[in-house]
C-alpha cells in the first residue's frame, strides 16, 4: 500500500485532536484514544511515513490495516477518515509530474477534463489501488484495500472522499462518491459511484 494513506490518517488525526484542546479536569480520564494525534509517537510516525512517501516505499497492508483499526475505535473515526481521504486526494495529485500539472493548468476546458480523467486514474491506481471509470464516474477498488478487517468498513470513507478530492483538483467535478458495496460487509470488492443517491 502507498504510505500516503497511512500519512494521511496520522495527519487528519493530529489536526482532529490538536483542534479539541485538553478536556477540563476529571474528563482527561479515559481520553488517552482522543488525544492520540498530540502525542509524540503520533508525530514521529508521520514523520516515517513522510519520508517513506519521498523514497517512494510501500507500506504493509498489515501496518495500514491496524491503524484503520485503532482509528475506527474513535467516537470521531467517520470525520477523520474523511477528513484523512481529502488529505490523501491532495497528496496524490501532487505525486502527479509537474510538467503534467503545468500542462493541465494551461489547457482548453475540454482538453484539460480529457487529461485530468487520464492523471486522475493513474494517481488513483498509485496511491489508493483503486481502479477507475467514467461510466457516469465511478470507482472500483482493488481487493487489499487494509479495511476488510474493521467492522463495517469505517475506512471506506476515506477512499470516497480521497476519490471525490482528486476529482475536484483535476476536473470540474463538485460532489460526492457514495459507496456502493463493501468487502468488510461481504461483497466481492468496495466500490463507489457518483451517482449513487444513497450510501450502501
Amino acid at each position: 500500500m502507498h504510505p500516503i494513506i497511512a500519512l494521511s490518517v496520522l495527519e487528519a488525526v493530529r489536526a482532529c485532536d490538536l483542534a479539541k484542546g485538553d478536556p477540563p479536569g476529571d474528563a482527561l480520564v479515559g481520553q488517552e484514544a482522543i488525544r492520540l494525534g498530540r502525542t509524540t509517537s503520533v508525530a514521529t510516525q508521520i514523520e516515517r511515513y513522510s519520508a517513506m512517501v519521498r523514497r517512494r516505499e510501500s507500506l504493509d497492508t498489515d501496518e495500514l490495516s491496524a491503524l484503520y483499526k485503532l482509528v475506527a475505535r474513535r467516537p470521531d473515526a467517520d470525520l477523520v477518515f474523511a477528513d484523512a481521504g481529502r488529505r490523501a486526494g491532495r497528496h496524490a495529485a501532487k505525486q502527479t509530474p509537474v510538467t503534467l500539472r503545468g500542462l493541465h493548468r494551461t489547457l482548453p476546458r475540454g482538453l484539460r477534463e480529457r487529461l485530468g480523467r487520464r492523471l486522475i486514474r493513474r494517481a488513483a491506481a498509485r496511491v489508493f489501488a483503486v481502479e477507475m471509470s467514467y461510466d457516469g464516474a465511478s470507482a472500483a477498488a482493488v481487493e487489499m484495500c487494509g479495511a476488510r478487517g474493521v467492522p463495517g468498513g469505517r475506512p471506506c470513507a476515506l477512499y470516497g472522499s480521497g476519490l471525490a478530492e482528486l476529482l475536484r483538483v483535476f476536473t470540474s467535478f463538485d460532489g460526492a462518491y457514495f459507496r456502493i458495496a463493501c468487502r468488510a460487509r461481504g461483497d466481492s470488492t468496495c466500490k463507489w459511484s457518483t451517482t449513487q443517491a444513497h450510501e450502501a
